[in-house]
């Protein structure tokens, strides 16, 4: 999976919205969390909130990325 995000793109309206993640370890394990996308580059999911910190994921580890609240 990858998605670059360009100032006023298309895409814009992806961020700042939480998502529930499924992302792969590097043994083979999965894991699952919940936060808010904050920002998106050329290899990196950045996901950050008061509540839950920060995580970074690397784009290619994502199995299953769902939003949560999809209504603006």
């Amino acid at each position: 999976m990858s998605l670059n995000l360009l100032p006023d793109s298309e895409y814009g309206y992806v961020l700042d919205r939480n998502y529930n993640i499924e992302y792969e370890l590097g043994n083979g394990k999965r894991r699952t969390f919940s936060n808010i996308l904050r920002n998106v580059d050329g290899t990196y999911f950045w996901f950050c909130s008061e509540e839950e910190g920060m995580d970074v994921i690397r784009q290619d580890k994502i199995i299953t990325m769902t939003c949560i609240r999809k209504s603006l």
